[in-house]
């Protein structure tokens, strides 16, 4: 396991940032800390924090959990596509979207969601609506 494991397991690397200032982690990630450089435990931790923000980040917002499978899926493509080798990938239920998803990648936005179609052909499917009625 490596540190970027540790965020991907929590889903969030602001969560996962917390739980090691907080000292709320298990024996495992505590491992992968005490081998970084530093002389005291705080070092280690500063350290720990300085790898874990370098590391670029996918931000994927979806209506409802992914299945790790596909998760896994994702970030394997988004490392083929925008070559890089470690990509975090940050998922955030926003349930209003109501499908699809929208991405965030170094200040690109990118926003696929069912709630933005449906918005860009409201006109189309309230014609439909009223084609019904008639």
């Amino acid at each position: 396991m490596e540190l970027t494991d540790y965020i991907k397991s929590l889903g969030d690397r602001n969560f996962a940032l917390s739980q090691i200032e907080e000292g709320k982690i298990d024996a495992e990630v505590k491992a992968l800390i005490e081998k970084l450089p530093g002389a005291s435990w705080n070092e280690r931790v500063s350290q720990a924090k300085v790898i874990l923000t370098s590391q670029p980040v996918l931000e994927m917002e979806l209506a409802r959990p992914l299945p790790q499978d596909v998760a896994d899926e994702i970030i394997g493509l988004a490392r083929q596509v925008f070559e890089a080798k470690n990509i975090i990938l940050d998922i955030k239920i926003v349930p209003q979207i109501l499908g699809g998803a929208r991405f965030y990648w170094q200040g690109r936005f990118f926003d696929g969601s069912l709630k933005t179609k449906l918005e860009s052909h409201k006109g189309e499917i309230v014609e439909l609506i009223r084609n019904i009625k008639k």
